[in-house]
């Protein structure tokens, strides 16, 4: 299971509503000033939501968040 912190815009119903369609979990953190959530799933599921959200392309994506 992989594990990220995201920017994230959209209601707790939108993430309730993505993470059904791509088979992850979107968990908006409470009482932050800016909409941050964690995604957890599968590297691959987790990699194709954020390509596919524009968080950055495959290679952006495999920098930015599975380099470490």
């Amino acid at each position: 299971m992989f594990e990220t912190d995201i920017d994230f815009i959209g209601s707790k119903e939108d993430a309730k509503n993505i993470s059904k369609l791509w088979g992850i979990k979107i968990t908006l953190l409470p009482n932050c000033d800016q909409a941050i959530a964690i995604v957890k799933g599968t590297k691959t599921k987790v990699k194709n939501f954020l390509v596919d959200h524009h968080y950055g392309d495959e290679q952006e994506v495999e920098e930015i968040y599975f380099s470490n």
